[in-house]
């Protein structure tokens, strides 16, 4: 699975930081599917890695593209909470989450997790 759109949201956010100085070490992105790190991997020297690859890792900003839009708002292995749980917790300083309002919110969890960002200002829309 990929979703070019995430793929040119991260570079944005990735660029924005280079930008104001932040390190290449310190940024990260991580993604469930392999094939979007790969695409990802290939336009940027920030590490890319799947949720198991960043396993035990930490950066200061993470980045994460959980890639599923679709209109039968299917998640696929993203249901799989403990990736979700590692993906979560690898940053130190921000994290930011980048995927389909309406696809994740078929997932009480996901839905959960929304509704805690946005009670806090912390959803931001890209169209």
């Amino acid at each position: 699975y990929i979703n070019k759109l995430e793929i040119e949201i991260a570079l944005d956010i990735i660029n924005i930081c280079l930008n104001n100085s932040i390190k290449t070490k310190d940024i990260g992105v991580i993604s469930p599917y392999k094939n979007q790190v790969r695409l990802i991997n290939k336009k940027t020297n920030v590490d890319v890695k799947s949720v198991d690859g960043f396993q035990g890792g930490e950066k200061d900003i993470i980045i994460i593209s959980l890639v599923r839009s679709n209109v039968n708002k299917d998640i696929g292995f993203l249901n799989d909470l403990r990736r979700l749980n590692v993906s979560l917790t690898r940053a130190k300083k921000k994290l930011i989450v980048i995927g389909n309002r309406e696809t994740l919110e078929s997932n009480k969890d996901y839905k959960e997790f929304l509704k805690f960002c946005e009670e806090y200002g912390h959803i931001h829309t890209h169209i």
